[in-house]
């Protein structure tokens, strides 16, 4: 095999996603059953790349740029957005015509460059990065996988990651769980008006007065352990009403659970930056003022632009406080199954949420075993293809160890993926024949 036959195959993978997936889940849905997606565990992960510029630096725009640009000027062109003058007679798109505030907006969609910096997961945040958006079923499969700009925000991928899924798979009567970082008013109408359930995290910290009160309030909580009643405590809130930052709302049922174990790790992270700001003030360090993680803690004089740190702003550690140990989460019930699922108790739906560590697994094997990253391709095709051949390698993993715990061996992956490693064969040619020869790395 040649570089050359290695990097078709990529692009052959990325050509074909749609076709390969869909032939898969058909097989998977012959093995297990449809209903292996009536929970669907959505979450979103990155990887980076060692190179020190951006696509946009290197003014490398996605392969299937200009095809999208010229989809989104016709569609504007249909609303009334963009004016005939912007077409020829044949109604192809002169792009040199497009107005800036319409290339401004498709700039906004993220679709020009691939490879840019933005949140990192693994915090290598001086490297260029993709998003990759996964949603596995209830039985640790993957379903599909969607590829976005390292810059794209993950709230805003998930809409076109699960319409996607929609479509290839036909889902319906799903749940769709996810954590608090794709947890948005908007999300969670569009899973609705697609027919989907949700299951999803919710910030405890902003909510309303009234609503805080109820949280804090322990005579409206039931215990979860009946040997240890102060251990954990759960309540139920069934006509919520989650308010968006643009005055929008949907109903659904909240879920507030308060844990010792939780509170515990909660005031060691507090107690862990009182200490971090305590030493940054005795060196009196100047920072960028901000009221996220640390320096939520902190007192700052000067400006806004520079500051310096001078201690523990007690107020708001004891504010903070107020909400260790305590989670939440929305519930609503796919369309038509809301009278069957009205009984559902909060126990089941925190069960269910605690399912998502699957999809965490996946991207733990990927990166650990499957060479997900760092990714050494730069082609926009490529980096889809490689995605995609990691995310079938780990379904063939998958498959293989339940196969192997049907016959009672009960592997974990890495057992499974150092053992196919150090499987190799070798091949010699005699004659003008070629020979393979089963042979093994540690021999």
């Amino acid at each position: 095999l040649t570089l050359d036959n290695l990097y078709s195959a990529l692009s052959f993978l990325k050509q074909n996603k749609e076709p390969l997936f869909r032939e898969v889940g058909k097989r998977l849905d012959k093995r297990f059953g449809k209903e292996r997606a009536t929970l669907v565990f959505y979450d979103v992960t990155n990887a980076y790349f060692e190179t020190p510029l951006t696509d946009e630096e290197k003014k490398r725009e996605q392969m299937d740029f200009p095809e999208r640009l010229r989809a989104a000027a016709k569609a504007a062109r249909l609303q009334g957005e963009l004016g005939d003058e912007c077409f020829n007679d044949e109604g192809e798109v002169l792009v040199e015509l497009l107005p800036d505030a319409f290339l401004d907006a498709v700039a906004n969609e993220k679709i020009q460059y691939l490879r840019m910096r933005g949140p990192s997961k693994e915090h290598r945040s001086d490297l260029p990065i993709v998003s990759i958006a996964l949603a596995v079923d209830r039985k640790g499969f993957p379903l599909d996988v969607e590829i976005f700009a390292g810059n794209c925000a993950e709230m805003k991928s998930m809409e076109e990651a699960i319409t996607s899924l929609q479509a290839k798979y036909d889902i319906k009567d799903s749940i769709v769980v996810a954590d608090r970082g794709l947890n948005s008013v908007y999300n969670l109408k569009k899973l609705k008006e697609m027919g989907l359930g949700f299951c999803v995290a919710q910030r405890v910290t902003q909510f309303p007065k009234d609503l805080r009160d109820k949280m804090l309030d322990k005579s409206l909580y039931t215990p979860i352990y009946a040997k240890d009643p102060e251990k954990a405590r759960i309540q139920m809130i069934n006509d919520y009403e989650k308010t968006g930052a643009d005055g929008a709302t949907i109903k659904c049922k909240l879920v507030l659970t308060w844990d010792e174990d939780r509170y515990k790790r909660d005031e060691a992270i507090l107690d862990a930056w009182e200490r971090l700001i305590k030493r940054k003030a005795k060196n009196r360090e100047k920072v960028n003022p901000k009221r996220s993680g640390w320096t939520s803690l902190a007192k700052f004089e000067g400006t806004q632009t520079e500051s310096t740190i001078i201690g523990v702003d007690e107020r708001a550690r004891e504010k903070k406080s107020q909400f260790s140990g305590y989670a939440g989460l929305v519930f609503a019930a796919p369309d038509g199954m809301e009278e069957s699922l009205d009984n559902v108790s909060p126990l089941e739906l925190t069960a269910v949420y605690r399912q998502l560590t699957q999809i965490e697994d996946c991207f733990f094997i990927m990166k650990s075993f499957l060479g997900l990253r760092p990714m050494y391709v730069y082609n926009t095709d490529h980096i889809r293809g490689h995605v995609i051949l990691c995310v079938l390698a780990l379904i063939l993993i998958r498959l293989l160890q339940e196969r192997l715990s049907e016959f009672g061996e009960h592997l974990s992956i890495r057992d499974i993926t150092e053992s196919l490693n150090d499987a190799c064969v070798n091949v010699s040619e005699r004659g003008g024949e070629f020979y393979f020869q089963p042979c093994c790395r540690n021999v």
